[in-house]
């Protein structure tokens, strides 16, 4: 009888082991890699030139990773605006009229309307108290109410302080 059961808590234990390598070692591999790699810039882990150093994933979620970029920066001067700041203001070439050496941070993004801007700007404000200088850039496309609405991000969630978790949700 105890031969028995020494054998079934053997089975169990094989069995128990066997179930927790397979699941738990891959998904430690994957949740590891996805922190080397970074797709979304948001764990700021060091930039190794032939693996995280491109990251085509930002483009498509520019409205998570800006909200996030705020809270990890904390710019003191910001570009605000949609698709024109983004790609025709440098924050570099900004920093020449100032006279702090902040560097600026450009907070353009694509096919964005005057209530996500306001959103960002207060999000800005909430997370960066030394904030100094934003440049608005405007177009008519923001001011337009028959596009769609863009907001990937609800009203109360981009304005929680300093949680990644809040951003997510």
């Amino acid at each position: 009888m105890k031969f028995k059961k020494k054998q079934q808590t053997k089975i169990y234990l094989k069995y128990n082991l066997t179930l927790l390598l397979t699941i738990v070692l891959p998904l430690s591999f994957i949740g590891f890699l996805n922190f080397i790699v970074d797709p979304y810039g948001v764990f700021n882990t060091p930039i190794i030139y032939k693996l995280n150093y491109i990251k085509p994933e930002l483009d498509k979620h520019q409205r998570l990773v800006k909200s996030a970029d705020i809270i990890n920066y904390k710019p003191k001067k910001v570009l605000l605006g949609s698709s024109t700041v983004l790609n025709g203001l440098n924050p570099r070439k900004i920093d020449i009229f100032f006279r702090d050496r902040d560097l600026a941070y450009n907070l353009g993004i694509s096919s964005i309307n005057m209530k996500e801007t306001r959103l960002y700007f207060d999000h800005l404000l909430l997370n960066q108290p030394k904030l100094n200088t934003v440049i608005l850039g405007l177009n008519f496309f923001m001011f337009n109410n028959n596009k769609n609405n863009n907001l990937l991000i609800k009203d109360n969630v981009i304005l929680k302080k300093n949680g990644y978790l809040n951003l997510i949700i």
